[in-house]
């Protein structure tokens, strides 16, 4: 047993002792990571073998231009042997001579019980650290090579199995920097009614060109410095954006977006139109039923009046001629600028408006009504309103109409026929009397 012993310090403080005895078929390999630059990788490096090791010494080299190896620690099938406290002997050196590289030698047991790595495969004997250069070329990668030629002396590559050194078959590997992905990726609305968008993102590193998809497929290569894309959303869809870097794709960052045209408002309703005969202005007022439109806008017979706020519900308008009957309509338009349907009303400017019998259009029915329709009638005195004057609405003005307003006046006789008593329109005008001036109140 100290025999055994002293061949494993010796083979591991002497990397360069000389290999003899049978070959045992071992496999030692180290795994194959990627990180982007900057970033710190672990790479585990495993053993295979059919015959129990007590030990075993080897180095790495990498290119250091790439990578530098910050940390080693033990693999699991070490940190569980001794009952949990680890391989009794660990070496390593991140700068051995020979280097960039690293250097590791393991006894398992100093003193009995001695343990060994037990007969199987892809036993983890060691993790080792490496951090990727900020600078590091994505695309680029550094070979993690197994070697006997690092340290002074060089330390072999052996595996200890029952006391005799078998050099172990290798698989090397390596370490590829790859492109760091974007950030940050969203989709914003920026026009809910055209469903205009814009894809935003932080770039993570200086790319030569900028890929976006839509799922999955290719939709624009932009320049390495842009962080947006415009783009019109509808139903659900993939969104990625990927960063090229020395040929060197970026993984895919991705975002699900989507848009849909709001529906169409509520229209206004009950318009109403009340009309001032003497000056033919309209007041137009209407309900509103949304909270607020983007525009109201007031139609005369078809043509455009007025464009108005869409918080508005009354409005005025002048109509064009008189006795002519005309149509205002109120239209709205939604949130999206779509016009609604319309609410209307009809009305007709009746200047022509009096009080039958009122000749002297004092708006009162007494005895200098009968004397001023005699002075028309006899003497040719000036009348406003010729309708006035003509109260059994005979379509011509002589004394019958004095006598029939004398007897209204004080017999109580027949009414003055409409308009009357109140101000309003003839609704015989088919005279050619006419009523030039008159102001109802």
């Amino acid at each position: 047993m100290t025999r055994i012993l002293m061949c494993c310090v010796a083979l591991l403080c002497f990397g360069g002792i000389a290999l003899g005895g049978v070959v045992a078929p071992q496999v030692l390999t180290v795994g194959n990571t990627s990180g982007m630059p900057g970033d710190t990788v672990t790479v585990p490096v495993t053993l295979d073998t059919d015959s129990a090791a007590q030990g075993f010494q080897f180095g790495i080299q990498h290119d250091g231009v790439i990578a530098a190896a910050s940390l080693v620690l033990q693999g699991s099938v070490l940190s569980a042997s001794n009952a949990g406290a680890g391989a009794d002997y660990f070496f390593m050196d991140l700068a051995p001579v020979g280097g960039p590289g690293v250097t590791l030698g393991t006894i398992i047991s100093l003193a009995p019980p001695l343990e060994a790595i037990p007969v199987g495969l892809g036993h983890q004997i060691a993790l080792i650290s490496y951090t990727i250069s900020a600078v590091a070329t994505p695309g680029t990668s550094t070979a993690l090579q197994i070697t006997g030629a690092l340290g002074t002396p060089p330390l072999a590559v052996v595996i200890s199995t029952g006391g005799v050194s078998a050099v172990p078959a290798t698989i090397n590997g390596s370490i590829d920097v790859t492109t760091p992905a974007v950030s940050g990726l969203t989709a914003t609305v920026l026009d809910p009614c055209s469903c205009a968008a814009q894809l935003d993102w932080t770039n993570g590193f200086a790319y030569d060109s900028i890929e976006v998809t839509e799922n999955g497929i290719l939709v624009a290569t932009l320049a390495g410095t842009a962080t947006s894309h415009p783009l019109t959303l509808g139903a659900a869809a993939s969104y990625g954006v990927t960063g090229i870097a020395a040929v060197t794709p970026s993984a895919e960052v991705s975002t699900t977006a989507s848009c849909s045209i709001p529906a169409t408002g509520n229209a206004p309703t009950g318009a109403t139109c009340t009309i001032n005969h003497d000056t033919c202005e309209v007041t137009l007022d209407w309900t509103n039923n949304e909270v607020d439109y983007t525009a109201v806008e007031i139609r005369l017979d078809g043509v455009l009046a007025l464009t108005l706020p869409g918080t508005a519900t009354t409005a005025t308008v002048t109509l064009l001629g008189t006795e002519i009957l005309s149509t205002l309509a109120v239209e709205a338009f939604d949130a999206c600028g779509i016009a609604l349907a319309t609410t209307s009303c009809t009305t007709e400017c009746l200047p022509e408006r009096f009080v039958r019998g009122d000749s002297n259009g004092d708006t009162n029915i007494d005895i200098s009504d009968a004397i001023a329709s005699l002075g028309f009638i006899f003497s040719g005195n000036p009348a406003g309103c010729h309708d006035a004057l003509d109260p059994n609405d005979s379509g011509n003005i002589d004394i019958s109409d004095a006598i029939f307003l004398l007897g209204y006046i004080f017999s109580a006789t027949s009414d003055p026929l409409a308009p009357f008593p109140s101000c309003g329109v003839d609704p015989t005008d088919t005279d050619t009397l006419d009523c030039a001036v008159y102001t109802c109140l």
